[in-house]
């Protein structure tokens, strides 16, 4: 199926085209304050440079460390990407 017939059938279903969040629309401060310190204690042994950088990558079982980028997607009318 082309592309066109996909974007018509999905918008038929009621499906729309979303750009999920890069961040957490609300997020913990009381969690997010301790991990700064921690993270960069666990950085040091491995010799980072402190003028560059760093992407910190996490693996999960559900493999999301493989999205390399935030792309649209389809969901349906009422769900989050």
């Amino acid at each position: 199926m082309s592309r066109w017939g996909v974007s018509y059938w999905l918008k038929k279903v009621g499906a729309r085209c979303k750009k999920p969040r890069r961040k957490h629309r609300d997020p913990d401060p009381e969690e997010v304050e301790p991990f700064k310190p921690e993270i960069v204690l666990r950085l040091m042994p491995l010799d980072v440079p402190v003028d560059k950088r760093v992407r910190v990558w996490i693996q999960d079982e559900h493999r999301y460390g493989l999205i390399s980028s935030v792309r649209r997607c389809w969901t349906l009318k009422g769900h989050r990407p």
